[in-house]
């Protein structure tokens, strides 16, 4: 983390990706970057996908390295994927000559496994609110890209290798002939897959010494390659009619083979070898190897040879392999043990005779990903979406989380940095590993706070603490390591009133009966359905009735010895927290994560239970009188006018039979619930006979505005005469506010909740 390793970032002009140096683990396999390098020009991958040479002139300022001999070239737009394949290569003394030991003359006595990584780049998605393989939404790191899932599949084609049985014999005075292994020496059999694909499709190479036997290409010209030397001896080097293999770091980096060829007696003064075939271009920057294999006979080409070419195939010496059905990748590869001690070969389940091989998956190579970034291409130009890395601090700062918890203070008084605040509270103490909660919220979706007020409705549906690490859920389910407790003031009834008086001289605690789950890394504390009923019908109305004030002190405990995770036994709730100001002066909240470096620490908080808020009451700002023309709707209506008259209330507009009034609007101080506004039962418009006039409701974008529209027969308005209005305030309610309407000014009310709003209309 401290690095900021394997960060993904653009240079100026979108011509390439920087890399940032640092550490990165993928799949738990280390990689190490020294300096910040670009992904064209990173060093375990030549000639990265999506990149073109650079032959033009650099620009001033150069916009990549200048050692870089090529840029990147996205060509499509959409959302690509940026991630690391890490695999483990195979490093002889060719590769690097310090491995040999010089004190010992120089001899290549071992090789090593280097950690290699590349970052590679995938497109998933055309765009980033519309990825082809997930549902509709947003494209985040988490999204399952099936183009990813597709890449990194490992191959499922398995092989199993045996020695050749004897065969059956008719005469029963022969003895049978030897089977199993036959040849003279110990050997460490390689068989590797050439060409990937399916087993109808690919083939493969074998090799008796591991593939072992190589040597470095000094030049190539046409058919002839000079090498640095043929081999050990006779049999630890280069004949007539074997196969070869050019490898390079291309190839090997990419796994992409070139073809094999025969060679030709080589010539031992010049070290030259003559292929029967020329080999392709070879580029000899990048360190170009011969080795070679040991395949024979017809059977074997320059792709190598066919996985299906007979149930079992014949290697020499009493070999015989036999390839699945499946899919294979260019460089898998499995190692066959040969030995002369017992005439048999090493295989799973290693009998002697081995009469029934276990089929194996390849030995390697074996890939490890992860992702780095999202970037999203817009002709041709990359920007960054999302950091994928998920990021944890080194060792030396294992105690950061009780100085850094909102990302904004991560000081401590007295502290001049991070590191100080951390030296303050570590101080050498050896922190245990613990689960911690890191939020605690109530079921209705809002934040539990400490030293807040919390309506009891809210309160009773429940509560969710949330951890860091999955729980196991027998360790909580219905287990009293999770309770609630309610502080009730004592004497609480008449009877103990009696014997110690009226005074509030102390609190009782109570434990609700309550449900306790987990799922996951959440644990859900619920009041049985009695213990909600009395929470909501019962507690303030007994607060009320004794004279007990109107607030209850409740808290939350969870006990940190009992509850474990899911995963491992040993690893215990690091529940103690600890004390932060809130914003508002006096309340004193919580600090999260939880956690004071000691496994097994509760959990406590508290809050206190109030009664519900009164609703509030709902108000008539303001009414008018409109002629909305054909559209009723009309978001620009003529005004004809407005209440302005309140002793008594009272409103007179003209008649025009071009724009005749057909709509009376009002507007409230909140949106009134919709279906408690219906014409002719809760907005009633009355002639002067009493009559109803019928009409229909709509209410405008800001749904605080309600229209009734008039729906006289054969008229387009309300025609001329006197009507009365009337707005039930019985009815009519907002979030369970009933209207206050009486009309004795605007807005309207006697601060009542329940008032009809009554006024008359007079058109002529």
């Amino acid at each position: 983390k401290k690095g900021d390793g394997f960060k993904i970032g653009t240079t100026a002009g979108g011509h390439d990706l920087t890399i940032s140096p640092g550490r990165i683990y993928a799949d738990g396999m280390l990689c190490e970057l020294e300096a910040q390098t670009t992904y064209a020009s990173q060093p375990y991958l030549p000639n990265p996908d999506f990149t073109s040479s650079i032959s033009s002139p650099p620009a001033s300022p150069p916009t990549s390295p200048p050692s870089a001999s090529r840029s990147l070239s996205l060509d499509k737009d959409g959302v690509y994927l940026v991630f690391l394949d890490a695999w483990k290569r195979e490093i002889t003394a060719l590769d690097d000559p310090l491995i040999r030991e010089k004190a010992l003359g120089g001899p290549d006595t071992t090789t090593r496994l280097q950690n290699v990584w590349q970052v590679k780049l995938l497109r998933v998605a055309d765009t980033p609110t519309s990825p082809p393989t997930s549902p509709p939404g947003k494209v985040t790191c988490e999204t399952d890209f099936a183009e990813f899932d597709k890449f990194i599949a490992a191959s499922d084609g398995k092989l199993k290798a045996q020695t050749k049985p004897p065969d059956p014999q008719k005469d029963p005075c022969l003895l049978p002939p030897t089977a199993g292994y036959t040849r003279l020496e110990n050997q460490l059999y390689r068989v590797e897959v050439h060409k990937g694909g399916t087993r109808d499709v690919a083939t493969f190479k074998w090799s008796r010494d591991n593939a072992s036997v190589e040597t470095s290409i000094q030049k190539i010209a046409g058919s002839v390659v000079t090498v640095s030397d043929l081999g050990k001896d006779e049999v630890l080097g280069f004949a007539a009619n074997q196969w070869v293999e050019i490898v390079d770091d291309e190839s090997t980096l990419k796994s992409t083979p070139h073809s094999l060829v025969q060679i030709d007696p080589p010539a031992e003064t010049t070290r030259k070898i003559t292929m029967k075939q020329p080999p392709g271009p070879i580029d000899m920057k990048l360190h170009p190897k011969l080795r070679r294999w040991d395949q024979t006979g017809a059977d074997a080409t320059g792709d190598g040879v066919k996985l299906n070419l007979a149930d079992w195939i014949e290697l020499e010496g009493g070999i015989q392999v036999a390839f699945s059905t499946g899919s294979y990748r260019s460089g898998d590869y499995w190692l066959i043990p040969a030995r002369t001690a017992t005439g048999d070969i090493e295989w799973p389940p290693y009998q002697v005779p081995n009469t029934n091989p276990t089929p194996q998956p390849p030995f390697g190579i074996k890939h490890h990903y992860c992702r780095l970034a999202l970037l999203q291409v817009t002709g041709g130009v990359p920007s960054l979406i999302e950091d994928c890395r998920e990021k944890f601090p080194p060792l030396t700062d294992i105690c950061a989380e009780d100085v850094c918890f909102d990302n904004t203070n991560c000081k401590l008084p007295g502290a001049q940095t991070v590191q100080e605040a951390i030296d303050q509270l570590c101080q050498g103490r050896e922190r245990e590993p613990g689960i911690h909660i890191t939020a605690v919220t109530l079921l209705t979706g809002a934040a539990l706070r400490n030293d807040t007020d919390v309506p009891v409705t809210a309160f009773a549906r429940g509560l969710r603490v949330l951890c860091d690490v999955n729980l196991d859920q027998g360790s909580v389910q219905q287990k009293p390591v999770c309770f609630v407790t309610l502080e009730l003031p004592f004497p609480f009834n008449s009877a103990d009133r009696q014997l110690w008086g009226d005074a509030v001289i102390g609190f009782q605690p109570l434990i609700l009966a309550a449900e306790v789950n987990s799922d996951n890394n959440a644990i859900f504390w619920a009041p049985s359905g009695e213990t909600q009923a009395w929470l909501l019908q019962r507690l303030f109305a007994m607060m009320t009735e004794f004279k007990r004030g109107n607030r209850v002190l409740a808290h939350l405990t969870l006990k940190g010895n009992f509850i474990w995770a899911q995963q491992d036994p040993n690893l215990f709730l690091d529940g103690e927290a600890f004390g932060v100001q809130l914003a508002q002066a006096g309340n004193t909240d919580v600090r999260l994560p939880s956690g004071d470096g000691r496994r097994g620490g509760d959990f406590e908080m508290w809050f206190s239970l109030v009664p519900p808020a009164a609703p509030q009451l709902l108000k008539i700002n303001r009414v008018q009188i409109l002629s909305t023309g054909p559209n009723i709707a009309n978001p620009t209506p003529v005004v004809l006018g407005a209440l302005t008259t309140f002793n008594p209330p009272r409103i007179g507009v003209p008649f025009t039979p071009t724009a005749p009034p057909n709509a009376i609007e009002a507007q409230f101080t909140a949106p009134p619930d919709q279906a408690t506004v219906v014409a002719g039962q809760s907005f009633i418009v009355q002639s002067a006979g009493g009559a109803v006039v019928p009409g229909q409701i709509l209410f405008t974008p800001d749904n605080r505005t309600v229209r009734w529209v008039a729906q006289v027969a054969g008229a387009a308005g309300l025609p001329p005469g006197t009507y009365r209005v009337t707005l039930r305030g019985n009815v009519i309610a907002s979030q369970g506010g009933l209207l206050d309407g009486e009309l004795i000014g605007l807005p309207s009310g006697n601060n009542t909740p329940g008032g009809d709003a009554v006024f008359d209309l007079a058109i002529g």
